[in-house]
């Protein structure tokens, strides 16, 4: 959230600049070759993640950490 605060002023800076050099076509189709790079970096680093944990194996669970005691119900 930070990140997106303190740049995006930037990104219309750069925007508005390039607006006035290049037109709309080019400034929206690197606006879409932008978000198409960054999705395929993160679709990379999602597959990457997924397949780092099957050729490690499965990690042993912990044990029962919060054990629940079990209560008898008395008839008063």
């Amino acid at each position: 959230m930070t990140v997106s605060s303190l740049i995006g002023p930037l990104g219309f800076l750069v925007v508005g600049q390039a607006l006035q050099h290049v037109g709309i076509r080019v400034v929206a189709l690197a606006i879409a070759a932008g978000f198409t790079a960054g999705w395929v970096a993160f679709s990379a680093a999602v597959r990457r993640g997924d397949s780092a944990g099957e050729q490690e194996g499965d990690p042993v669970p912990p044990g029962d950490l919060a054990p629940v005691f079990s209560s008898e119900a008395r008839a008063d």
